[in-house]
């Protein structure tokens, strides 16, 4: 364990969810994510098996779609179209979790009333912000999180998004 992960505390787990295109995939993801609480050490809880934590991967990558973004605007109609890379999560091998990025652009369309929650450092460590979903492009012109969302929906209607913590 680094000092840095030392210092974040039970945020930092020593695998990852995300695996962006070319970068190193032993990071830590965003403590609300299902699948980190479920594999931080201690707290009193006991130690999963590998074949639990294979499974509890399976189950969240089952229901979870992500997404790289890249760029974003405000449409007409006040939905917003992203453009980026569609991301699927890949269980099991050398670490427990990782994804595999599309190599394409794609695009996005996330409902004006779509919940989308942005990450903030709070000082101990990354937490969930909801903004509006008409700012999120404003948002990503400067967001130095990764720009990695977990969404629910259909990549033409995205009805919520979460920001994933990705230093």
């Amino acid at each position: 364990m680094t000092a840095l992960q030392a210092a974040a505390g039970p945020h930092f787990a020593p695998w990852a969810c995300i695996t962006p295109r070319g970068r190193p995939a032993n990071r830590a993801r965003h403590p609300s994510d299902p699948l980190q609480r479920l594999s931080i050490a201690g707290a009193g809880r006991v130690p999963r098996t590998a074949a639990q934590r294979l499974q509890d991967c399976r189950r969240y990558a089952a229901t979870h779609t992500f997404l790289e973004a890249e760029h974003a605007v405000v449409d007409p109609d006040g939905s917003i179209t992203i453009s980026g890379h569609l991301g699927a999560q890949v269980c099991g091998g050398v670490h427990p979790a990782s994804s595999t990025w599309h190599p394409g652009v794609a695009t996005f369309t996330v409902m004006p009333s779509a919940a989308v929650q942005r990450l903030r450092n709070s000082g101990h460590g990354p937490v969930d912000v909801p903004i509006n979903a008409a700012s999120l492009p404003t948002y990503l012109t400067g967001d130095t999180n990764g720009r990695f969302f977990v969404y629910t929906g259909p990549s033409t209607a995205i009805v919520s998004m979460t920001e994933l913590y990705y230093p």
